[in-house]
Formats: C-alpha cells, sequence, structure tokens
C-alpha cells in the first residue's frame, strides 16, 4: 500500500509540472529515502488521488513506522519534507525565472 501512496506522490508531481519524466526515478527515490523504505515496488496504481490524502497516507505510514510523532508540528515539518523530493533546486527555478524575465 505504501509503494501505491509514492507512486501517486510522483504521478502527482509529474502530472502538475513540478517533474519531468526524467526526474520520475530520482523522486521516487528521494521520498523512500524520507521514509526510511530500502527496497521499492512498483504499483499499477493509475488513478488519481488528491494531494491531501496522498499525503496523509504518507505521513500515517511515517507514524506507524515511528519515523516522526503524530503530532500536528512533526506531520507538517515532514509533508515539507516529502514536498521537497518533488520540487526543482533554487538554481533551477532562478535560471527559468532568468529565461522568463529576458
Amino acid at each position: 500500500m505504501i509503494y501505491e501512496y509514492i507512486d501517486r506522490l510522483v504521478n502527482y508531481g509529474l502530472d502538475i509540472g513540478l517533474i519531468s519524466h526524467y526526474d520520475v526515478i530520482y523522486s521516487r527515490n528521494a521520498v523512500l529515502d524520507v521514509l526510511h523504505i530500502n527496497d521499492y515496488e512498483p504499483s499499477s496504481v493509475r488513478d488519481s488521488m488528491e494531494l491531501e490524502d496522498i499525503l496523509k497516507g504518507l505521513l500515517d505510514y511515517a507514524c506507524e513506522q515511528g519515523i516522526i510523532d503524530n503530532n500536528i508540528t512533526e506531520r507538517d515539518l515532514f509533508d515539507t519534507r516529502l514536498m521537497a523530493c518533488l520540487t526543482p533546486r533554487p538554481s533551477e527555478v532562478i535560471a527559468e525565472f532568468g529565461k522568463r524575465y529576458d
């Protein structure tokens, strides 16, 4: 089940343009690392889910595994870490801004 949430998060990032298809494996591996998961089993999930529900599933898993405590502060900080796996580095944002500004 956790792999479905991971795939949904990565697909969300792909669908809304946070990452490109070149970033899928890198982003998935980053999420796996944050969740302390050493293996990966591709899921066959193709349906969409609201980001809030995806993050809730991942945060619940993190709490169950003892990665974080189940409180608002830790959940909020941890979902920021998960989303950071899907966002470009500051240098990429600055470069894109520069291209569009010119």
